[in-house]
């Protein structure tokens, strides 16, 4: 009878083993699924932490590019208004045509121009076009502008390709 209550003890003992092992492989793979979850996480955030750093420092760049090219536009007013011989009071009035596909930085352009024209106590008359395209449309119709700020990459008609196609006296 010892021998039997001893069988039955090792036989109840083994099922509970191959119940805590099954408990325990269940668990085992949940931790895989959420250690898996995480790691795709953290992933996700290290890239997302990666992009805003590119972001940042893009905007960076190019808020150091924006003040030069204020500082370029400043100087070639102030020549073009030497030049003419115009008083500075607005006497002479400056034709500007702003190329680009995007609208924010059509505006971002005519919002630093018309800082330039405030300090410079300048009159400046403003025209946008969405592309290079356009911009030769409106040369082709006899427009004239003594400052044209463009983009170089746009979709239609880059500005590079425009530089090309208008003639010289148009800049």
């Amino acid at each position: 009878m010892a021998d039997e209550d001893n069988t039955q003890i090792d036989r109840e003992i083994q099922n509970l083993v191959n119940k805590l092992n099954e408990r325990v492989a269940k668990l085992d793979q949940k931790r895989k699924v959420l250690e898996n979850a995480k790691g795709s996480e953290i992933k996700a955030l290290k890239k997302d932490r990666d992009e805003a750093w590119k972001l940042k420092s893009s905007l960076l760049n190019e808020s150091g590019d924006t003040r030069q090219e204020i500082a370029i536009v400043n100087n070639w007013l102030d020549q073009k208004t030497l030049l003419s011989g115009e008083e500075q009071d607005g006497g002479y009035n400056f034709s500007v045509l702003i190329v680009d596909d995007d609208l924010t930085v059509r505006d971002t352009n005519r919002g630093l121009m018309m800082s330039v024209e405030t300090q410079q106590q300048l009159t400046m008359e403003f025209q946008e076009a969405r592309n290079g395209k356009e911009a030769v449309y409106l040369h082709l119709a006899g427009a004239s502008y003594d400052l044209i700020l463009m983009e170089n990459h746009m979709p239609i008609m880059n500005g590079i390709q425009v530089y090309v196609f208008l003639p010289a006296s148009t800049y």
